[in-house]
């Protein structure tokens, strides 16, 4: 663009900004100006083959009202089992819960075995505290 031109279009662009009047879009003269970027639009456009094409499960899903319930159900059946699993049955149990009878023990018994199980000698140690 020569300088005389991007004079004329920064001029253009401030008076635009500086009016109140909201600025009409010429779609024609946007045609005519931008012919080429929409000729290798339209040479660049080709139809997305059905390999690449994102799948549309969920659509399918919840087309149906059977489907939605079931989605529903799983949903919630996931979503209890999880609860469950946080509130239920040995989730209280901390790692303070399980180590405190190994710190508090009086005797400790160790058996080193050297070597393969079957044919090594075991050397057995016990810890008095």
């Amino acid at each position: 663009m020569k300088p005389s031109e991007h004079d004329k279009k920064f001029d253009e662009l401030i008076g635009r900004a500086i009016s109140r009047q909201r600025p009409k879009f010429d779609f024609d003269k946007w045609q005519k100006d931008h012919q080429k970027e929409i000729k290798d639009f339209k040479a660049g456009a080709e139809p997305t083959p059905e390999s690449v094409r994102p799948s549309n499960t969920w659509r399918i899903v919840m087309k149906s009202g059977r489907t939605k319930l079931a989605a529903a159900a799983v949903i919630i059946i996931t979503l209890a089992f999880g609860i469950y699993l946080l509130t239920g049955p040995g989730a209280g149990i901390a790692f303070a819960d399980v180590i405190k009878p190994i710190l508090n023990a009086r005797t400790a018994v160790l058996d080193i075995i050297v070597g393969d199980e079957e044919t090594s000698p075991v050397i057995t140690d016990m810890a008095m505290g």
